[in-house]
């Protein structure tokens, strides 16, 4: 199959450093540089990525009209607007939004949906990570598999760790899943069949935070090093370097000023989430 090189635009692009003291690029830049400069066939595979931002933005317009949107996010709330509208349409309008946006939508609207017992943020990873599966892009697809995995593993270890139930909390349907919700071994069995799986699980065992989640994020960065690293100048190296740069992007954030306080959240949400034993939970 003809792939396209993009010779002058890979060659200048910055250098990442996973530990970047000075990032002068930003998303939005850098994403209308990809629209430039892609071919839309190229740049289909750009808007995949950034459909997570559209799981926010989605989220919000469904529970309380919230119009503020994310400006990463893909779709705008004129076209959220036109997928309700479809739902009591004769004729319905060819849908703006990937099927499974739609597919919560109608789910969240339907009159015997108790909305209380949803999780719309469950919902869309599980359409999110069933759409790349299929990805027409093999690079996406196995860095979709190898993050599905790498959340599932944690979740499930975190779960384990403050007695919580694995299964309700993990995405998908796969091998792995199994092995994390049957396996009682450190390790759920996985050892022998996932390269790094120990070194996972040493992660998770860390007692910071924000330590382990740096790790877990370096695990990520060697992935994608690793799985373009013989792609020169095609829309690999360039969607490796973007899925990179929103790694370096995050931690750039997170380690000025305003990262404690975010650091502070991130922890009262994993409280919150894992009902920590009393004697876990930080003293207010």
């Amino acid at each position: 199959m003809f792939r396209r090189e993009y010779h002058c635009f890979v060659a200048g692009l910055p250098d990442l450093l996973f530990d970047e003291g000075k990032i002068t690029q930003t998303l939005d830049t850098f994403r209308q540089e990809l629209r430039e400069e892609l071919q839309p066939v190229d740049y289909r595979l750009v808007h995949l990525v950034f459909l997570p931002y559209d799981h926010n933005n989605l989220i919000r317009y469904l529970k309380d009209g919230s119009d503020d949107f994310d400006q990463l996010g893909n779709y705008s709330p004129e076209d959220f607007a036109a997928e309700v509208q479809n739902l009591d349409a004769i004729i319905p309008e060819a849908p703006r939004i990937e099927p499974y946006l739609a597919g919560l939508i109608k789910l969240w609207y339907d009159e015997n949906t108790d909305r209380s017992q949803l999780d719309p943020e469950r919902i869309l990873l599980n359409g999110y990570y069933a759409m790349m599966a299929k990805a027409p892009n093999d690079f996406l697809k196995k860095w979709s598999a190898f993050d599905l995995t790498l959340r599932n593993i944690v979740t499930a270890v975190n779960c384990r760790r403050f007695g919580r139930e694995i299964a309700p909390e993990l995405i998908g349907e796969n091998h792995v899943n199994s092995q994390l919700v049957r396996n009682p071994a450190r390790d759920f069995g996985l050892t022998s069949e996932l390269d790094q799986m120990e070194k996972i699980i040493q992660i998770c065992e860390l007692p910071d935070l924000l330590e382990r989640e740096k790790k877990l994020d370096l695990l990520r960065w060697e992935f994608i090093d690793e799985a373009v690293f013989f792609h020169y100048f095609d829309i690999d190296k360039i969607l490796g370097y973007l899925l990179r740069l929103m790694i370096a992007l995050r931690w750039f954030r997170l380690e000025r000023p305003a990262g404690e306080s975010l650091f502070r959240e991130l922890l009262e949400k994993m409280e919150k989430s894992y009902q920590l034993p009393e004697e876990f939970q930080r003293k207010k």
